[in-house]
């Protein structure tokens, strides 16, 4: 048997003679040197194989639910949230490492952090839902990756106290759509495009409770969008979690119906099996785990993906109610969609589009000043993944017209009126009441005499266990007196000089500090109507955007107004003279920034002049002769960009009055009767935008009513499925 002449052979056994074939044994002189090449040749890739570290990457490991008991304010605010530790850890590349996860920067190829489990529903209150936590490493040659971890915070609501049926406690806690809470210890999902508002809780003073006890609590449930039509309520027994009764109430111009748990003879009217099937959707939830996302896992970045962010470089917040909404912009380029954007907490899909926070607080805690780090990380419809982050100043104000005592952390600034200020290191320095005092000068329009010009703060001073007053203006910016005890100490008296030499000197971003791509764009819209020759007409405005957040005024032609707080941004309105003008009339709209210590204002020009049209008054007169109901099929006026919704309506004459009733939506074709529905597209970009109705009567003269709403577009959200 002939072995085969293999050269890269190695099974050869045993007592086997290898006979090379006639052209190899003539090179059989070079044969040595070209194995020798061959050797060299796999040394030399092995080497650079094993000098290769392995791909970058990071990890994130921690709880998939969490629970929330924590008490809220009277904004139904949670602001002692427990929290939950989410671990990281970092593979291949080369260090140093540079992590940041959930907005924190660490080092190092390992370690933990705590988050909060708290979100916030779409009206910023505590709610159940997803907190989506991103972490993103950069290694020393610049490569990055990026990983996220989703969490369910369950928002848990306890017995609120031992109360009597007769003295019931009113709770009234929104429960929002598709959310898994606890309620009084039994975990319920909401269904679906609904709500649930929890009512009293009657208590029957059991002295073991248990199953024969007679606790009982009431839910409410009504429709979540549209005309948020009641569906009735649910008694549940408390201990068992069995139901009690249920009130069925759906059906419009007809009596509800009551139905007991336990009447085994109990008929439900065919007009309330809606209803009824909602409550049996909610009491068979019990039990059952909340839902998870349906989510892209994060990997490497390739660098043919990026994802930009403009976000104000500082932003101002007083209390809860005045904090308005803060908005962060997301732009995506290249890479494949679909997009999923991870970015304050939230999971969202999209190229663009706009993710709202509070300027001084979070889900569950309230912030001090100083710097706050926003982080996005997005995933494309291959895996690709990029990361962006952006730093903005954040500065706690306190107004003249503020209630409360504070206390300023040393080294942080804050606004003092108008004015920034830093307490010194060691010094604790305090708001204390009388927290304003109203100060009179002369003035040279009055003639001499006094008028208000001023408020002073009243501010406490602990140096050393000494403690001194000092009166700061909030409009000046000036000290109008200081007091010191008997014995101060000289530390002390150094310590209100530090503080009040600071009083106008803008905050320094730390060294870490990363500017975003830049400020949001301004955005705004107009509900301007009609001009009617010789009346006025009344105009909205809203904003969003800019570098100093929140603006402080905007003009509209010759006309001025201060800004609102909102929870979107700001608004305010005017009345605008129309005149005899026949023509449209084109207003400038300008918003103006204050920029503090020293003040200074920055007006932005809007791209486009307000337009506003004027009504030929042969086409009837404006009036309001008629009643028109309007539903629009959005959960709080928001819709997600892109998609279709639809709006109802229902208009009649008023008492008095005769004539056919027309309706027409701007952008859409066709007349429509006085009740009707219609779908339009939910429009883009992401951000406030304007449907408006028009209502023509056929009276005797024609009227006519101009309705607008105001709706927002927002990105969309990844579906939920069970566990």
């Amino acid at each position: 048997m002939n072995p085969q002449y293999d050269v890269g052979r190695t099974d050869v056994e045993p007592g086997w003679i290898v006979r090379m074939p006639p052209t190899l044994r003539r090179s059989s002189m070079r044969a040595p040197a070209m194995i020798c090449v061959a050797i060299g040749l796999l040394l030399l890739a092995g080497s650079f194989t094993w000098a290769q570290s392995p791909p970058l990457a990071i990890s994130l490991s921690g709880p998939e639910i969490c629970e929330n008991d924590a008490s809220t304010n009277s904004n139904g605010v949670t602001l002692d949230a427990p929290e939950v530790e989410i671990t990281w850890a970092v593979t291949g590349g080369s260090a140093p490492y540079e992590v940041l996860v959930h907005g924190q920067r660490r080092s190092g190829d390992s370690g933990h952090i705590r988050v909060l489990c708290s979100v916030w529903s779409d009206e910023w209150r505590s709610a159940s839902g997803d907190i989506a936590v991103p972490a993103t490493v950069t290694d020393a040659e610049g490569r990055q990756a990026s990983a996220i971890h989703d969490i369910y915070s369950i928002r848990s609501y306890r017995d609120m106290g031992n109360q009597s049926a007769v003295n019931s406690a009113y709770r009234s806690h929104r429960l929002s759509p598709d959310g898994t809470y606890r309620v009084h210890g039994h975990l319920l999902t909401i269904p679906e495009g609904y709500a649930v508002q929890m009512r009293e809780h009657l208590s029957a003073d059991c002295a073991s409770p248990g199953p024969d006890c007679l606790d009982r609590f009431r839910l409410q449930m009504y429709e979540a969008i549209g005309n948020r039509d009641n569906q009735g309520h649910v008694w549940i027994n408390r201990w068992t979690g069995s139901e009690h009764s249920r009130w069925l109430d759906s059906s419009s111009g007809r009596r509800g119906v009551l139905v007991l748990a336990d009447d085994p003879d109990a008929e439900i009217p065919a007009y309330e099996h809606r209803a009824s099937e909602l409550f049996d959707r909610l009491l068979d939830s019990q039990g059952q785990s909340p839902g998870k996302l349906v989510v892209s896992a994060a990997g490497t970045h390739r660098g043919q993906l990026s994802i930009a962010l403009a976000l104000p470089r500082l932003c101002r917040g007083i209390s809860f109610s005045q904090d308005s909404g803060l908005p962060v912009h997301w732009t995506i380029e290249g890479g494949i969609p679909p997009y999923e954007v991870t970015i304050g907490g939230s999971r969202y899909l999209g190229r663009e589009g706009v993710h709202w926070l509070k300027c001084v607080f979070e889900p569950g805690r309230a912030l001090d000043s100083g710097e706050r780090t926003i982080q996005a990380v997005v995933v494309d419809g291959r895996g690709d993944t990029a990361a962006a982050h952006g730093d903005m100043l954040v500065a706690r104000w306190f107004s003249p017209g503020h209630w409360q005592v504070e206390h300023l952390t040393a080294g942080k600034t804050y606004l003092i009126g108008n004015w920034f200020g830093t307490p010194p290191p060691g010094a604790q320095v305090r708001l204390v009441a009388p927290f304003q005092e109203e100060r009179y000068c002369e003035s040279e329009d009055s003639g001499g005499e006094e008028q208000l010009c001023d408020y002073a703060m009243n501010f406490e001073v602990e140096q050393d266990g000494a403690i001194g007053s000092l009166k700061l203006g909030a409009v000046a910016g000036d000290e109008y007196a200081r007091e010191l005890p008997n014995r101060a100490s000289a530390a002390l008296n150094q310590a209100i000089d530090a503080f009040v030499a600071s009083i106008g000197q803008r905050p320094q971003p730390g060294e870490d500090f990363r500017d975003a791509s830049g400020p949001p764009p301004f955005r705004w819209l107009a509900n301007p109507g009609e001009c009617v020759p010789g009346g006025s007409v009344y105009v909205e405005v809203r904003v969003t955007g800019g570098q100093w957040w929140p603006p402080w005024k905007i003009e509209l032609g010759e006309q001025e107004e201060f800004l609102a707080n909102t929870e979107r941004g700001g608004q305010t309105s005017f009345f605008v003279p129309c005149g005899e003008a026949s023509q449209p009339l084109e207003l400038e709209l300008r918003a103006v920034e204050l920029r503090y210590s020293p003040l200074e204002f920055v007006t932005t020009i809007a791209d486009e002049p307000v337009v506003i049209g004027v009504r030929d008054s042969n086409q009837g007169q404006y009036d309001n002769d008629t009643y028109t109901q309007v539903g629009l099929g959005i959960d709080h006026g928001r819709c997600v960009a892109g998609e279709q919704f639809g709006i109802d309506w229902h208009s009649r004459p008023t008492s008095g009055h005769e004539g056919r009733i027309s309706v027409t939506v701007d952008g859409l074709a066709g007349v429509h009767g006085p009740e009707g529905a219609v779908q339009v597209r939910c429009a883009e970009p992401p951000g406030p935008h304007l449907i408006t109705i028009r209502i023509r009567a056929d009276f005797d003269p024609p009227q006519f009513e101009t309705l607008d709403f105001v709706y927002e577009s927002v990105a969309g959200r990844p579906e939920r499925v069970a566990r």
